[in-house]
């Protein structure tokens, strides 16, 4: 019987690993923004990946965490969200009220569609599933990961138990822009099945 139980308890924890693993130092780093002012950003027109990373993230570190953004979401992540638009704020209006949050940037690092981020304006986290290049906005702690078929992937990995609303705003993310699973692998499944586990929603 000890046998069986541990076989379980492995079994379990294999399930849970599968997707995407985060950096240990994003981690910690976001343990320590936990419960502070922040600002959560992303590109220009942020469609329903970027919308979802950002309330899900936002909702993940606590109510001072402010969702900031260049200007207003597309046409898909504005009807998908609609009861959620009003917690999105412009990013000069948000900086202004807190000169020192420090800044998490989602699903971009391309300067041309990042028109909030300049002046010297420092990332201090970076998540996204685009590859860098010379010109890309740089962050003191990065998670890049080309491979991942959206950024609510990894913003999933770093939320172990998302709640229910959460983990159906990462799956909208993952559907929308993997083109409803068209471009994905086997750990965006994974992260899609563990997900499901805690959405409000069946699949259909």
């Amino acid at each position: 019987m000890a046998k069986q139980r541990g076989k379980k308890k492995r079994a379990g924890s294999r399930r849970m690993e599968d997707g995407r693993a985060a950096p240990a130092s994003l981690r910690q780093a976001l343990r320590r923004l936990a419960g502070r002012r922040v600002l959560i950003t992303t590109h220009s027109l942020a469609d329903s990946d970027a919308a979802a990373s950002c309330l899900a993230l936002a909702g993940h570190l606590g109510p001072q965490s402010v969702i900031a953004l260049a200007d207003r979401s597309n046409s898909e992540s504005r009807r998908l969200f609609a009861d959620q638009m009003d917690r999105l704020q412009n990013f000069e209006d948000a900086r202004a009220r807190y000169p020192k949050a420090p800044v998490i940037l989602l699903d971009a690092n391309d300067p041309s569609i990042l028109p909030q981020i300049g002046g010297g304006e420092k990332i201090a986290l970076l998540i996204d599933h685009h590859a860098l290049s010379r010109h890309s906005v740089r962050a003191k702690i990065e998670w890049v990961e080309p491979q991942a078929a959206s950024a609510c992937e990894l913003i999933a990995a770093t939320i172990p138990r998302p709640s229910p609303q959460a983990a159906s705003w990462l799956c909208l993310g993952i559907l929308s822009d993997s083109a409803r699973l068209l471009h994905a692998d086997a750990r965006t499944f994974g992260t899609l099945a563990r997900l499901l586990e805690h959405a409000d929603a069946d699949y259909e």
